[in-house]
């Protein structure tokens, strides 16, 4: 595997009928488990990169900078999130 590409859904969206146009920022949402594939991946030892997949339509009326740190926190709050969370079962198990 040469790379993970994270995303997020809108709460409402049928599944069947998703388009590339309704990739929200990992998060966004919580619609899709992303910290749980995270962890899973890790777990199989992964160490790849992880990318945030939003599409470009997220960011309309946003400048460069600000979709940049836009994605760097959510990729910030996704990796923190999985890393607390692995840290907790690591943390239980060892009891």
């Amino acid at each position: 595997m040469a790379g993970l590409r994270v995303a997020d859904l809108p709460a409402d969206a049928l599944l069947e009928a998703v388009t590339e146009q309704d990739r929200l920022l990992p998060g966004a949402t919580e619609v899709v488990p992303n910290s749980q594939w995270v962890k899973w991946l890790a777990a199989q030892g992964y160490e790849g990169p992880v990318t945030a997949y939003a599409h470009a339509a997220q960011f309309t009326g946003s400048t460069r900078t600000q979709s940049v740190e836009q994605t760097a926190e959510a990729l910030n709050q996704l990796l923190a999130q999985t890393t607390e969370e692995a840290e907790q079962i690591a943390a239980a198990s060892s009891n």
